[in-house]
């Protein structure tokens, strides 16, 4: 049996386990099948783990000395399946950066002296540098609801290499008789943005009502599959994907938003459940997508909004707001950076319990693991 040092914060719309590399086998597989086990997947409601059974709880984030000259922290961001027993690492959660700051200095991995109020977090994920500026002392008392400033630096093409992987704004497929037009945008994540409307869904349908929708939840699988294999064929790109890195959202006009305050609405549709909010990657992508010349986003998207100023995006718990940094250039505006108010708390620190196979003990052994029982 194995105890592994944790933390356990809300980050924005979702919670994570966040752990010290160190504490984790150096082994892929062997620290894979330890997430997994110390969440309780397979089971879809993680019963036998610390995972709260839904993907928005069902994270882990990964944490270490710096790698990056820039940085005072490295962060990894994991989504631990329900279903499977398997850690996709091929997305950013934007979220539970918000928590990276406060996990490290309980971790003793950042000095709060040196950072106070702010921390500069190496995504591995991403490639990228996220500045994460807070209001509170990072060494408040423990259960404090921090707000911080994210700023998502240089957010193009991280995953792709270029903004458009597909080379245009707007493609077109037909799957199951359904034909629709879409836009793939590398921003934060890869996105690839559909008008609910072409799948007769009015867009603001709630996440429950979108998962009872069996022929359209297996249409959007297929069709994640395609964007993934558009990508890799058409050689735009200069990396290639995989279909887990590949994010579907539905968007709609703001006049389906009964608030009438959000410049577009979207529902994000995972592969396991409909998200209840919307991503923070997803949120750059879609502010990229709407400041994209002729993108399915841009098309959409109403009301005024500009490099200045704030995009709204309408969501199933309400409103989320992005603004863009741009450097403008001969060529026009270039986006710098994108940036995000979110908080976070810290709930717990302590130790979650999980067996310890054989195939991992020699792994965990050579990271000094002390707390193996």
């Amino acid at each position: 049996m194995a105890a592994i040092p944790c933390v356990i914060m809300r980050g924005g719309t979702s919670k994570g386990v966040y752990i010290n590399e160190a504490h984790l086998p150096a082994e892929a597989e062997a620290r894979d099948t330890l997430l997994c086990n110390l969440f309780g997947s397979s089971d879809p409601r993680q019963i036998d783990g610390i995972g709260g059974g839904d993907p928005l709880t069902s994270k882990v984030a990964i944490l270490a000395a710096p790698s990056h000259p820039d940085a005072d922290v490295d962060y990894i961001s994991g989504e631990v399946r329900l279903r499977r027993h398997e850690v996709n690492y091929g997305i950013m959660c934007g979220n539970l950066a918000a928590g990276v700051g406060p996990a490290a200095v309980q971790m003793g991995l950042v000095d709060p002296q040196k950072c106070s109020h702010s921390v500069k977090v190496f995504n591995r994920n991403s490639g990228s540098v996220i500045d994460a500026h807070y209001l509170q002392p990072l060494d408040s008392e423990l259960g404090t609801c921090f707000s911080a400033k994210l700023i998502f630096n240089n957010p193009i093409g991280n995953h792709t290499g270029c903004l458009l992987p597909t080379g245009n704004p707007v493609d077109m497929v037909s799957i199951r008789g359904i034909t629709v037009k879409y836009s793939v945008v590398d921003a934060g994540a890869v996105y690839a943005f559909v008008s609910a409307n072409e799948l007769d869904l009015k867009g603001c349908e709630t996440p429950a009502e979108i998962d009872a929708m069996v022929l359209v939840r297996e249409w959007v699988e297929l069709f994640r599959q395609h964007v993934a294999e558009t990508i890799n064929c058409l050689q735009v790109a200069s990396k290639q994907v995989n279909v887990g890195q590949i994010k579907i959202a539905l968007v709609s006009a703001s006049a389906n938003d009964s608030l009438k305050q959000t410049n577009i609405v979207g529902r994000i549709i995972n592969p396991a459940k409909t998200h209840k909010a919307y991503a923070v990657s997803g949120a750059i992508a879609t502010c990229v997508a709407a400041f994209t010349s002729k993108t399915i986003v841009q098309n959409m998207s109403s009301g005024v909004f500009g490099l200045g100023a704030g995009f709204k995006i309408g969501h199933p718990e309400g409103v989320l707001e992005v603004g863009l940094q741009h450097d403008e250039t001969e060529q026009g505006a270039v986006i710098r950076a994108a940036e995000i108010y979110r908080t976070s708390r810290l709930l717990m620190v302590g130790q979650a319990f999980t067996p310890l196979q054989d195939s991992m003990l020699t792994s965990v052994g050579t990271r000094k693991i002390e707390n193996i029982l």
